[in-house]
């Protein structure tokens, strides 16, 4: 049988003479697990050797028990304080050898931040693209349909013919007579526009809805009502009435609910409040356009 190293002898001597006593089998046990750290970090002399004064040195102000913590942990009558210690006793340890490879434990860390940071970046990807529903009632059923411009293709270095945003209104509305295969269709549009007259001018992220819209995603506004066929553009001539989101209701009008019938104004028009949409109401990402000719992103929030 192979003798010991002389630092392993040097160690157990070292805890039979450091109070409180060990049992032979907890003795045995921190031993061992000093073996293993020397196997695994004392490649030198010097290194083996200030191994050792580390250890003799935890041994000493934590008692012989701060050497391990599988070992105590695993018979009964652990005290809170012992795991704390043992805890706190593996931590210096490795703060201590990760400082000893700075370069290696660089990699590593490095190394660890980009997965958990790409792993989260395509997790949200999937969740909101293939795993999350539209929050809306049967989304399954609900689909976009985009204007296609096949004269696009190769202009201006563009790799789609396809546009979120040019859609003429009597292609629009030739979609809701000529498509049989919808039961309902819904037409909407994005711009922004100041909001002024009480308190400070304010610039808005707004929708252009028609009647359709709201049924078709099974949203009831909160408070008031949604837009009558004769209000919107289908009838020739909208009428100047808004709903408001939650959110403006809150910051801008106190969570007045007395706004409906009052007048704001929009850019340079007045126009008559008639409801209040849901706090979490939003146009999601796969029904609204993230790319325009600034190259902004719309996260789906209208105010107005």
């Amino acid at each position: 049988m192979r003798r010991p190293r002389w630092h392993v002898r040097a160690f157990r001597a070292w805890l039979r003479a450091v109070p409180p006593g060990l049992g032979e089998g907890a003795e045995d046990d921190i031993v061992a697990l000093f073996e293993q750290r020397l196997e695994a970090e004392g490649r030198t002399r010097l290194g083996r050797l200030i191994l050792l004064g580390h250890a003799m040195t935890d041994a000493l102000r934590h008692g012989p028990s701060a050497a391990t913590d599988a070992p105590r942990s695993a018979r009964s009558g652990v005290s809170t304080g012992d795991r704390i210690a043992a805890v706190w006793q593996d931590a210096r340890f490795a703060f201590r050898s990760l400082r000893r490879r700075r370069v290696f434990s660089g990699l590593a860390i490095t190394a660890l931040g980009l997965g958990i940071g790409g792993t989260t970046a395509m997790f949200t990807v999937i969740d909101g693209v293939l795993i999350k529903q539209l929050p809306y009632p049967d989304p399954g059923s609900v689909v976009s349909v985009w204007k296609a411009w096949p004269s696009w293709q190769g202009q201006e270095g563009l790799d789609y013919t396809w546009d979120h945003i040019h859609f003429p209104w009597v292609d629009a509305m030739g979609v809701r007579q000529a498509a049989t295969a919808f039961e309902i269709v819904g037409v909407h549009a994005q711009a922004t526009t100041v909001l002024t007259g009480e308190g400070p001018a304010e610039m808005l992220a707004v929708g252009e809805a028609d009647h359709d819209l709201f049924p078709l995603l099974g949203v009831r506004p909160v408070i008031g009502r949604t837009f009558l066929p004769h209000e919107t553009a289908a009838s020739g001539t909208p009428a100047p009435v808004v709903l408001l989101s939650h959110q403006l209701l809150d910051r801008r009008f106190g969570r007045d609910e007395g706004v409906l019938g009052r007048t704001v104004r929009l850019g340079r028009g007045s126009f008559e409040v008639i409801g209040v949409l849901p706090e979490r109401f939003r146009l999601e990402s796969d029904l609204v356009s993230t790319h325009d000719n600034g190259g902004g992103v719309d996260p789906g929030l209208r105010q107005v």
